[in-house]
Parts: structure tokens; sequence; C-alpha cells
């Protein structure tokens, strides 16, 4: 009888051995996932990366390019004198002919009362250099 008690239960040194198995196979599995979940946070952490390079790149271009306007906003009030007195029906085409004679004008501002939209009566004609801004006699 004892024999047969013996063949019949299992042997308790397989059953370790798939347990140890087991356990082995699911910690790899784990194992597995976790590595494809931190790979794939490396991805994403380097797609961040680079994206924040190509923000830094274009913050870089916009300070330069606010810095660009502001000189060239700086140089061309430097070129312009107020000129007071203008009639109110004068037109911008009609200004730039007046002041032909000190070079070209590329755009004549006139200034515009922003509740009513009627001109105020001066303008900012921008010369051509800052001489015309200093002798605006010397024009006409």
């Amino acid at each position: 009888m004892s024999r047969a008690r013996l063949t019949t239960q299992p042997e308790r040194g397989t059953a370790n051995k798939n347990k140890k198995q087991k356990k082995k196979e699911e910690a790899n599995l784990w194992a597995r996932i976790h590595q494809e979940e931190i790979s794939a946070m490396k991805r994403r952490v380097a797609e961040m990366e680079a994206e924040a390079a190509k923000l830094r790149e274009m913050q870089a271009s916009l300070d330069q390019a606010r810095q660009d306007l502001s000189e060239d906003k700086e140089d061309v009030d430097n070129r312009s004198i107020f000129v007071g007195n203008v009639d109110y029906t004068t037109s911008p085409e009609e200004l730039q002919a007046h002041f032909q004679s000190c070079g070209s004008i590329n755009r004549v501002t006139i200034l515009l009362d922003k509740f009513t939209g009627q001109p105020k009566g001066y303008v900012l004609p921008p010369f051509p250099s800052c001489y015309h801004t200093r002798h605006p006699q010397q024009c006409h």
C-alpha cells in the first residue's frame, strides 16, 4: 500500500520546480513589461526634449525679430519729424508729393482721433535720412 500511495502522489520536487519556473516566468514577464514601459517613457522624454529645443529656437528667433523691429521703429522715429497745422482733408499721397524734394517717403502717418476717426491735424513723415530731420528747411 505504501507503494501505491507513492505512485499516486506527485513528486514534491517536480511541483516545487514548476512553482519556481512559473514565478521565474512571471518575473521575466513583469521585467519585460516594465522594460517596455521604461523604453516608451524614454522615447517620450526624447520627443519632449526635441520639442523643447524647437521651442527655444523659435523663441530666440522671435526675440531677434522683436529686437530688429524695435531697432527699425527707433530708426524710423529718429528720421521722423512732427508737422502740425495739416489740413484735415489732406491725403497721404498729397503729403508724399509735398515732401518729395526731401527724398523718397515710403509712408506717411496721419494721426487720427481714436474716438471720432477724424484726422488730428498733424503728421509724422519718416525721411530717408536723419539729415532731413535736423535741416527740414532745406527740403523746400
